[in-house]
């Protein structure tokens, strides 16, 4: 150090060089104020100090360096003005801690001061000093500027003990730049790592830490990150373990004033769950109905979870909203089942809703296909296609008054058929059923009457005792009257109407037969709440 010194005024003008100063030996001036051991590294520094004490204030004290060069360890300051033209770490290292309470390493490096009683004030001079205090502790602001910051093959270890096993991850071949950087200009971002020595990641971006209010605009990517590393998350929220997969994601963060927008883009690839594991804070759904709704024919499940929030909430947290998001979308997935599948494969109609496509609707008494029905089982066709996981139950129900009354018309409408049918048989013009007769307008008045003259019920008759002429509405309602339904009658109308729907799914050659199973039908009251928009005369679907 050469230089020149002053006493009175206190001035001081030194030309400082340093070399290979052991860094350790300043752990004596740091341990009462930071947490952590210095260990070791060296410093090289050139420059110029400047003292100055003349004035009523502080002193002034500044270091201007040409040229900063750190070992294995950065520190720096925060003088009234700073520059650094230039900051290579090369080689560095960074350990991460989250601890069991939650907290990171980084957040208990300074130590906290000791309880100070605070000094009585009188109530005239509380509002003055207040302000003095609310002056003092915001932050000043210092002209800051960092020319680069160059990373060359450097490491970040990650161990996290909040988890129960404990998790860690290794980040190595950390290379990248940051432009300049001042408190009113962001930086330029680039940033290239490998997980694990094998996932590579990459950032990319505009990153301003110096200005008053932090701001960020980044969009980071990984590919290929082994799942099974994750298992202790998994155990801990889901309840099983992670057996093979691969994770990569796609995210962007945005910070503005205070404001954080984000876009989470994460892709899981053929994930593969363990044995179910007891977690007292694992999510209460069945995980794997949910993987199974969620993974394409590819064994791709691939979702995008955007969040937002401001920086000044307490309660906020990327981490928690991320994972509470995608624990958000496995429940809705089992609890609502079908409305993924309309989101995911159109509805089964544009004037269909997602929960609609969990049953399809059938005219009283009958158990053909509606157009609508049709829709719905093209949809549930190609959902079936695209989750080849999933299985379908299939369940016919019957309404005991609308099916029952619907019953007696169809087999009043049968029997006309009948008569026709005989007819078209004598013609040698027969269709290969009776279900397959077909009965015009014109016609029904004539074939209704065949029917009821085939009928073996009381009839009106006339004085002379021949069965009387009736006008068509007294024929059907002698008809319908002496109709006989049983219960027996009505489960065979739920089973066949789940059979027709089954024949229907396996006709479009999108789902094997193996998948589709057929439970026993049941009768559902009209004023029944299970469905509240459906009709009782239906099937119902069950994914599993």
């Amino acid at each position: 150090m050469t230089g020149s010194a002053g006493a009175n005024p206190a001035r001081a003008d030194f030309a400082v060089e340093g070399r290979d100063i052991d860094l350790a030996a300043f752990q004596p001036y740091l341990e009462e104020r930071l947490n952590f051991v210095l260990t070791g590294g060296r410093l090289g520094t050139k420059g110029t100090l400047r003292f100055d004490g003349s004035g009523s204030g502080p002193a002034k004290v500044s270091f201007k360096w040409k040229s900063l060069a750190l070992d294995g360890l950065q520190f720096a300051s925060a003088p009234m003005n700073l520059r650094i033209d230039e900051i290579t770490l090369g080689g560095f290292y960074s350990h991460l801690v989250l601890g069991a309470d939650g907290k990171f390493n980084l957040q208990k490096l300074t130590v906290e001061p000791k309880d100070t009683k605070p000094e009585p004030t009188d109530k005239a001079g509380s509002a003055e000093k207040s302000s003095e205090a609310a002056e003092s502790a915001a932050p000043a602001e210092r002209p800051v500027t960092i020319g680069k910051i160059n990373l060359k093959d450097g490491e970040i270890a990650f161990e996290d003990f909040f988890i129960k096993p404990n998790y860690s991850a290794h980040l190595n071949a950390v290379e990248g730049a940051i432009s300049e950087l001042k408190p009113e200009t962001p930086g330029d971002l680039v940033l290239d790592a490998k997980l694990d020595d094998a996932a590579p990641v990459d950032v990319r971006g505009k990153i301003n830490p110096l200005a008053k209010d932090l701001y960020l605009d980044i969009a980071a990517n990984a590919k290929e990150i082994e799942l099974s590393r994750f298992t202790p998350y998994s155990v801990k929220y889901i309840g099983y373990g992670i057996q093979g997969g691969k994770l990569s994601f796609n995210v962007k963060y945005k910070v503005e004033n205070r404001k954080l927008t984000a876009e989470n883009q994460i892709i899981l690839n053929q994930l593969i769950f363990g044995e179910r594991v007891e977690s007292p804070t694992a999510i209460k759904a069945p995980v794997l109905l949910a993987v199974a709704l969620l993974k394409d024919r590819n064994g791709v499940i691939d979702v995008n979870l955007p969040i937002g929030g401001s920086l000044d909430d307490p309660q906020f947290s990327v981490g928690g909203i991320v994972l509470r998001l995608f624990l958000n979308i496995i429940t809705r997935a089992v609890t609502a089942p079908f409305t993924l599948i309309g989101s995911l494969f159109g509805g089964g109609g544009s004037s269909t809703s997602g929960e609609e496509l969990s049953y399809i609707e059938f005219d009283p008494g009958r158990a053909t296909l509606t157009p609508a029905a049709e829709a719905k089982i093209k949809t549930l066709a190609t959902a079936m296609n695209n989750r080849p996981a999933l299985k379908l139950e299939i369940s016919g129900q019957t309404d005991p008054v609308n099916d029952l009354e619907g019953l007696k018309k169809v087999g009043l409408e049968r029997k006309m058929k009948a008569q026709k049918f005989k007819e078209l048989t004598r013609q040698g013009a027969a269709p290969k059923s009776v279900d397959d007769v077909s009965i015009g307008k014109e016609e029904y008045e004539g074939l209704l009457k065949a029917a009821y003259g085939a009928e073996d019920f009381p009839k009106p008759r006339n004085v002379i005792g021949l069965a009387k002429d009736l006008p068509v509405p007294e024929m059907e309602s002698l008809m319908l009257k002496y109709a006989k339904v049983t219960d027996a009658d009505l489960t065979e109308l739920a089973n066949r109407r789940a059979q027709t729907v089954r024949d229907r799914l396996l006709a479009t050659g999108q789902v094997t037969a193996d998948r589709l199973s057929v439970v026993s039908g049941k009768q559902t009251p009209s004023e029944s709440k299970e469905k509240e928009k459906a009709k009782a005369s239906r099937v119902d679907f069950a994914l599993r």
